[in-house]
């Protein structure tokens, strides 16, 4: 979309891509430290996601999809922490999308979903033009996830009922670009 850009003296006009003016004004630069505070305040959706993907607690998942990252976003309101995320990259450069939140996200979320939804969907535009396309799994019992996911754009292509650890039903999700 054009926008007008004024220096005071002389204004042009550039193409500014929607992600650029909502996702930014969200995050921070990774920093260590975050593995902790997410690990002992994360949600209790995610944990139990975490455990019935792999069975590990949550910092021991938070460092293995940290190190697959190819893509960290760290996502605050001011200087508090509502959760990490990322895309990591497959061999075939297809990204594999997550996210995880800690107890502050929930009650922050009701207060700025027109905003939430928004930068996160800009963010999901720009991986858009990183990664052909992205999936990865949800577990079938995380509605509020899944009701986000479609707002993504992410697509539901099949249920596996036996998923992870726990081997319960996990729902695919897939989103291909361009």
């Amino acid at each position: 979309m054009p926008f007008k850009v004024q220096n005071g003296k002389d204004s042009y006009t550039r193409e500014i891509k929607e992600y650029e003016m909502y996702y930014k004004d969200h995050i921070k630069p990774f920093e260590p430290s975050f593995i902790d505070l997410l690990a002992d305040n994360m949600c209790p959706v995610d944990k139990d996601e975490v455990f019935a993907t792999s069975g590990d607690s949550p910092k021991t998942a938070l460092l293995s999809s940290v190190s697959c990252t190819d893509q960290l976003i760290c996502y605050f309101d001011q200087d508090e922490l509502l959760g990490i995320g990322g895309v990591g990259l497959e061999p075939n450069g297809d990204g594999i999308p997550w996210f995880l939140r800690t107890n502050y996200f929930h009650s922050w979320k009701l207060k700025n979903l027109r905003s939430f939804m928004r930068s996160t969907r800009s963010w999901i535009e720009h991986m858009g033009e990183i990664y052909p396309a992205m999936y990865n799994y949800v577990d079938a019992r995380n509605k509020e996830s899944i009701n986000w996911l479609q707002h993504l754009g992410f697509r539901f292509t099949n249920t596996v009922d036996n998923y992870g650890f726990l081997k319960i039903p996990f729902i695919k999700f897939e989103k291909y670009n361009g």
